[in-house]
């Protein structure tokens, strides 16, 4: 029997050179092993050995749940409990509601499969809604979806002021059209993320150790909040009654969100090459830079109170921006 669900056992050597460790028996059975059965031997970096049975990724994520919303009248409810099962791995998610599913669900149910990659309506009835997810777990790129994930938020940030500036409502429109891009990435890498753990062989996969897994983690939770700061920009842009006039408000406008911006991408370079030495010094520039944005609020505060309010909501989300750019910077360091 274990002992606080550990086994011990000796190393056995046979054969001149061949060492055998023997299986606990009851996992064995619980396992359903039998004799010529694979498993699956992964050294893990701190020197240990995680042994599983031989399966598939994608067919053991490949479980299905149901979800019967019959007692439940808040769609938002329903929307949070699709997205968490999608989020722990579920391949087939099934809607369940006696009454008969109703229109409003039946949109969110669409709206919401908009936004997770990959995943379709396969079948639908008066009281079924079935979703599954027809996307590879095993093909997916982790590094590659951070990068593109990085490329659409620095892409809809940088948009967002020129959209501003030039008092551009069509692209700030536009700008507000790419945010379900960036959610459908995070999704997706937050899919996998927890796949990793609730099996750590599934690192093997992804190329991670499970160290790095809270770094990614942290990097597009990071990523996916520029993008949202950037669709505010593109919000407040369509709130605008006129084109900013004041030269002095756009300038300053520009060459700060143009320091943040800098600030940010550095940071990825930072991440992804290794670079630790520019990694601290983007860390270490956190409060010199929160210093340079509160000094200008004398002459925020002089200027029209519509615009003086645009521009400090504006110079908060620089501000919380730049902390994300510590933030990955100090992820990259700690790799290292």
């Amino acid at each position: 029997m274990p002992r606080n669900n550990t086994y011990t056992r000796k190393i056995q050597k046979t054969g001149g050179s061949t060492h055998i460790l023997a299986l606990p028996a009851e996992w064995v059975k619980k396992s359903e092993l039998d004799k010529g059965d694979v498993l699956e031997i992964f050294p893990q970096p701190d020197g240990n050995l995680l042994i599983k049975p031989m399966s598939n990724i994608d067919s053991k994520q490949g479980k299905e749940i149901e979800i019967d919303i019959s007692k439940t009248v808040d769609t938002n409810l329903v929307m949070r409990l699709v997205l968490s099962r999608y989020l722990s791995g579920y391949r087939v998610i099934k809607i369940y509601d006696n009454r008969g599913i109703d229109l409003e669900v039946r949109s969110q149910v669409g709206q919401l499969v908009a936004n997770l990659m990959g995943v379709e309506i396969i079948d639908e009835s008066d009281h079924w809604l079935t979703l599954k997810d027809l996307s590879s777990l095993q093909s997916l790129d982790l590094n590659q979806l951070i990068r593109r994930t990085h490329v659409l938020a620095d892409k809809m940030f940088s948009s967002s002021i020129e959209a501003f500036l030039s008092y551009n409502k069509e692209n700030a429109e536009l700008i507000k059209m790419q945010e379900p891009s960036v959610d459908r990435l995070y999704y997706l890498v937050s899919r996998q993320l927890n796949a990793v753990l609730s099996d750590f062989s599934y690192c093997s996969f992804l190329g991670l150790q499970m160290v790095e897994v809270l770094d990614y983690n942290l990097i597009i939770k990071r990523l996916e909040a520029i993008a949202d700061h950037a669709y505010g920009i593109a919000q407040m842009t369509l709130e605008l009654t006129e084109k900013i006039t004041d030269e002095k408000a756009t300038k300053f406008i520009s060459n700060l969100s143009a320091k943040v911006r800098k600030r940010y991408n550095q940071a990825m370079n930072c991440f992804f090459n290794n670079k630790i030495e520019e990694a601290n010094e983007i860390a270490e520039e956190k409060v010199n830079y929160h210093k340079e944005v509160q000094s200008t609020y004398r002459y925020i505060l002089s200027l029209d109170t519509e615009l003086a309010v645009r521009v400090i909501l504006m110079l908060r989300s620089f501000e919380r921006i730049s902390s994300y750019a510590a933030d990955i910077a100090e992820v990259a360091i700690n790799r290292a």
